[in-house]
């Protein structure tokens, strides 16, 4: 209003990056699961990852071969595993192997590749998909899919109970954390419960307020 150039403070928005992925992440899912008949599962994690959701029906060979990116991480944690085994002469705790699964994706994150169309990129998308498990199944995948989802009623979700869930999660990794962390783990917690289906309005914020109260604040006033 006084006709002065000023910036937003990022910082604030960047402490809270984790948390709006996970909201995106289990958004799509939703959106992809009700508008296509689909439903979620949890894929075996990475070794220090989290569970990694993937859609139900999806052959692993398919999966596998269209991640190669976790596959260069997932071979230079071993070898980071197997460096930290011989100085330290033991295996990492979770924290740790945490921070060497990080370490393997920062070393392993390739150049920043020319921008292509999306037509193209589909295009490219569809030879590999073909070439791991053949044109049949690419075009039957939806179908497929659709036949390995869980018709079941939608899970109730008691916010007492769960709230300890989501504590204990965050402990495993952090000893001292901020609601944005408690409320990221809330986001997965609840996608992983849901598995897609849709999750009532304000349950996240809900599960994140009780999950807190349930803590010890060590902010000063």
């Amino acid at each position: 209003v006084d006709g002065k150039w000023r910036s937003i403070d990022g910082r604030l928005f960047y402490r809270q990056i984790v948390t709006a992925s996970e909201r995106y992440n289990r958004r799509v899912m939703e959106e992809v699961c009700t508008r296509l008949g689909l439903s979620v599962r949890q894929a075996a994690p990475s070794p220090g990852r989290r569970p990694v959701p993937e859609i139900a029906g999806i052959p692993e060979v398919l999966l596998r071969g269209m991640s190669t990116r976790d596959a260069d991480i997932r071979a230079r944690f071993e070898e980071l595993l197997a460096d930290f085994e011989l100085r330290c002469g033991r295996s990492p705790n979770a924290s740790q192997r945490m921070n060497l699964m990080a370490r393997a994706s920062r070393e392993t994150r390739p150049s920043k590749k020319r921008a292509r169309p999306l037509g193209e990129l589909r295009v490219r998308w569809r030879e590999m998909a073909v070439d791991l498990v053949g044109a049949y199944a690419v075009d039957h995948l939806l179908e497929r899919a659709q036949q390995h989802a869980d018709p079941g009623p939608v899970p109730e979700i008691e916010v007492e109970q769960e709230a300890d869930g989501v504590v204990a999660r965050v402990g495993e990794h952090r000893a001292v954390f901020g609601r944005r962390h408690v409320a990221a783990e809330a986001e997965r917690y609840l996608a992983r419960l849901m598995a897609g289906a849709r999750a009532p309005t304000g349950l996240v914020e809900s599960l994140t307020d009780r999950a807190v109260a349930l803590c010890l604040d060590l902010t000063p006033p």
